[in-house]
């Protein structure tokens, strides 16, 4: 989503037509423009460079880095990590970003960060937070996008490959990739920055509220009730008083949601030769 590589044309036009300038340094939604970030100079350094200890985030950071580009795929998950796990301003990577893509245009690369910090016009629910592990397993299961971009895993054995850091003293040795010294160890715990995104975002619609389960948890628990089914895309932005377009709105989604992502779900692309900018 980030950078808006392969968006359809459509879903691109209507990004350059409904965003205001304003929206160019400012969160579409207005109860979510004062997100607690951490801000974390080096966190966000390590992501830069491609050094978070996470294979999937640290081979598509690099892969930007050398050509300008990286896979959809790997601009969501880089993009959630730098949002979610780290906790740092979206405006930090959406910049980062048009420094760096040969394709960045500012209004698919805006809506694309805005959609995975949970801030946009059509944003991702607060709660969804990619496991970068489990992304790499999923989307890299030949390990060939890892292994083209992080050399220093060369030796790593594959059931090891998207978290090294689980790899014994005696087999890092053997593989000559000692963590913490040839690859960093993981500069963040998932299951802790997940829990502290939640609990960043959750504050901020519990600000004002009462101290029992407020509406909008409400919703937030049916979606991850139906998420397996819907994915939890539109649950998020369904009025508790219009439960009557529910229907209607889940077959609308969930045909292009199979498609996309039952039917045809591309693993992450292993370029051909690097070439130098």
């Amino acid at each position: 989503m980030p950078g808006g590589v392969v968006e359809p044309d459509a879903y691109h036009k209507f990004k350059q037509e409904f965003l205001f300038p304003h929206l160019l340094e400012q969160s579409f939604r207005a109860d979510l423009r004062a997100i607690p970030w951490a801000n974390d100079e080096g966190a966000f350094a390590a992501w830069c460079a491609g050094r978070t200890g996470y294979p999937v985030v640290d081979a598509a950071m690099r892969q930007l880095a050398e050509t300008g580009w990286m896979p959809n795929r790997a601009r969501m998950i880089v993009a959630s990590f730098l949002t979610k796990d780290l906790l740092v301003d979206w405006r930090w990577g959406k910049h980062h970003f048009m420094q760096h893509l040969v394709d960045g245009d500012p209004a698919a690369n805006n809506g694309g960060w805005q959609w995975t910090a949970g801030t946009g016009t059509d944003a991702a629910p607060y709660f969804r937070v990619f496991n970068p592990t489990l992304q790499g397993q999923k989307h890299d299961p030949a390990r060939a996008f890892v292994r083209s971009w992080l050399p220093e895993l060369a030796g790593v054995p594959d059931r090891f490959i998207h978290e090294p850091w689980k790899m014994p003293v005696e087999m890092q040795r053997a593989a000559g990739c000692i963590i913490g010294m040839d690859y960093p160890a993981p500069i963040v715990d998932h299951r802790w920055a997940r829990q502290r995104a939640l609990d960043a975002y959750r504050a901020l619609h519990s600000e004002g509220g009462s101290s029992g389960e407020t509406d909008f948890d409400q919703r937030v628990n049916l979606t991850r009730v139906l998420s397996p089914i819907a994915g939890g895309f539109l649950l998020d932005r369904i009025s508790p008083a219009a439960p009557g377009i529910l229907g209607v709105l889940l077959v609308v989604w969930l045909i292009p949601y199979i498609w996309r992502r039952i039917l045809f779900v591309p693993d992450l692309e292993c370029p051909a030769p690097r070439t130098q900018r």
